[in-house]
């Protein structure tokens, strides 16, 4: 499967950011990051000529990888082991009965299972409430990213990324490379009401600002790629609040296991967070 380790610098662009970037190195090491770095501006330069830091966090575990072929391979691997996938297939009843739940379909479909994995990304709390859970602290806010890419910017080795936003909102418009060595930036992040993929300038200026702020490049010179929208657990107006996972039996639902509010990293996070659900099925 193509990857390619390339490394991560956090930057900093004043004075003001220092502290954060410190900080953000030792929550890092708490988390058991390890070879974290802070370097200085000439240091910075020295890998990324074209970066504008006052000094940056370098992160040797960061790599990226054909996400395409990522989910391929899982796909295989899981069918090597006898699962088997049904694709654009809407749940539309989940029952509890006495050997474990009874799954509805669309089409008619009723599968009985003995463990039921909920990760349905933009709809898990939806299908948690199906299953007769009080999802009223778990209700999934809808929150879109956008992505803009340009050909100006070239021989970009490392993933740039600003501070993150300290709302907890999104990691900020960061740059990122893909195997090709092409470039984009993004996503922004703003919550919406309806699954909504088109895309038009509304924000360029704000990815123009944002961008400018680590690397020049002239607005004209940015153009619209793609979009995503995130499943949240934080709202608009709420404190900063991360995913849950959680195997529901003390909720008179056992063998139930939500995986609510995965956004990034869950990508990144993905066979980890395989790891600890199995762990979870174990027990």
């Amino acid at each position: 499967m193509p990857y390619q380790n390339c490394c991560k610098l956090v930057v900093a662009t004043s004075e003001e950011e220092l502290d954060a970037l410190y900080k953000l190195k030792e929550k890092g090491e708490r988390n058991g990051v390890q070879n974290l770095k802070i370097i200085d501006k000439e240091e910075c330069l020295q890998l990324e000529p074209q970066v504008k830091a006052i000094k940056a966090l370098k992160v040797d575990a960061t790599g990226i990888v054909d996400t395409h072929s990522l989910m391929h391979q899982l796909a295989l691997q899981a069918e090597k082991n006898d699962a088997f996938i049904i694709y654009d297939m809407e749940v539309t009843a989940i029952k509890k009965v006495e050997n474990g739940y009874q799954v509805s379909f669309a089409d008619g479909e009723i599968f009985q299972a003995n463990y039921v994995i909920n990760s349905a990304g933009l709809f898990s709390d939806k299908i948690a409430e199906m299953a007769g859970l009080d999802i009223s602290n778990l209700k999934i806010h809808w929150c879109k990213g956008e992505y803009y890419k340009t050909t100006k910017i070239k021989n970009i080795k490392h993933l740039i990324y600003p501070l993150p936003d300290p709302k907890g909102i999104s990691l900020g418009i960061h740059l990122t490379i893909n195997l090709n060595g092409e470039v984009r930036f993004g996503p922004n992040a703003y919550y919406v009401d309806e699954l909504n993929y088109a895309m038009d300038e509304t924000y360029l200026d704000d990815f123009y600002q944002a961008v400018n702020r680590y690397i020049e490049v002239k607005k004209e010179h940015l153009q619209l790629d793609d979009c995503g929208i995130r499943p949240k657990l934080q709202g608009p107006n709420d404190d900063y609040r991360d995913y849950y996972i959680q195997e529901e039996s003390a909720n008179g639902l056992p063998n139930f296991i939500n995986l609510i509010g995965i956004e990034s990293p869950g990508l990144t996070s993905c066979l980890a967070i395989a790891e600890y659900v199995k762990e979870i099925m174990k027990k």
